[in-house]
């Protein structure tokens, strides 16, 4: 499976928050003093937008129309990164492959540290393609949302292990096994010591702690949890659909030795590292 659309990490983000049901600060609507006097513009019922994810902490315009602002600001927001995540993900994807494995018998064992991608998935590649977009705080929380991602991605990326299977390497009439396909088996099958900052409140904790020049409130944690919690979705939804195939396996058949053993399994085999392993 390719990496998820930003549209799709978007839209599972903004309806996380608006399952939120969360109110903006009544002081986003600035100086209420007035707010008894109805006689102001201002403070005559207001008409909240269809698409707003957050609910105005009263009727009036004025607080009716700060919500429609937040809201539009943080939509914005959530799709610009989105976007970014989900291409930085397809390229990183793209370009991803295993070096150093070990195979004996008909069994691959992919150790930590040998997945790697030439195009890493890093705060600068996140952000590669996102536009600034309204309010001085969007490019600090977006840095903080993509550093985060950057760290946990890391720890997964360098402590990922699976066993694969190459059947006919346990009987290979020949002194070295040719260059041969793994039997393709779903990323979940794998593991890493990384996992755990995969998930919603671990990865939350990392943005939040990366967060510099903003001070953080109720409506920022609530970002950055909704984020990680769509992102961690997607994560999973891609491991479980993902396989990881076209490992090209070969290594030498030691007790190759006709007549007397005219097959044996690899001994020490292991791969030729290329991109496109996850489809």
């Amino acid at each position: 499976m390719p990496a998820p659309q930003g549209k799709m990490m978007g839209q599972t983000i903004k309806m996380l928050a608006l399952a939120e049901a969360m109110q903006i600060p009544k002081d986003y609507a600035g100086d209420d003093t007035f707010e008894h006097n109805s006689d102001f513009p201002e403070y005559q019922p207001g008409v909240p937008k269809g698409t707003n994810i957050f609910i105005p902490p009263g009727v009036d315009k004025i607080t009716v129309d700060a919500c429609n602002d937040v809201s539009d600001i943080v939509i914005e927001f959530i799709d610009a990164l989105a976007g970014g995540v989900c291409t930085a993900w397809l390229n990183w994807q793209s370009a991803a492959m295993i070096s150093g494995m070990v195979i004996n018998g008909p069994a691959g064992m992919v150790p930590p540290g040998t997945l790697s991608s030439p195009v890493m998935m890093n705060t600068a590649m996140i952000l590669a393609t996102v536009v600034p977009g309204q309010g001085a705080n969007f490019m600090p929380m977006a840095k903080a949302v993509a550093t985060g991602i950057e760290t946990a991605w890391s720890a997964w990326e360098k402590g990922f292990t699976i066993q694969l299977q190459y059947p006919p390497f346990a009987s290979v009439p020949a002194p070295t096994a040719p260059p041969t396909p793994n039997i393709p088996m779903p990323v979940i099958t794998g593991s890493s010591i990384g996992d755990p900052m995969m998930k919603k409140a671990a990865l939350s904790g990392l943005m939040l702690a990366n967060l510099s020049g903003v001070t953080p409130d109720d409506l920022t944690q609530l970002i950055f949890d909704t984020f990680a919690d769509g992102f961690c979705m997607m994560f999973d939804i891609w491991k479980a659909s993902t396989m990881v195939s076209n490992v090209m396996g070969t290594g030498p058949v030691p007790s190759f030795a006709p007549p007397f053993s005219p097959v044996g399994p690899v001994v020490g085999g292991t791969n030729i590292p290329s991109p496109g392993i996850f489809i």
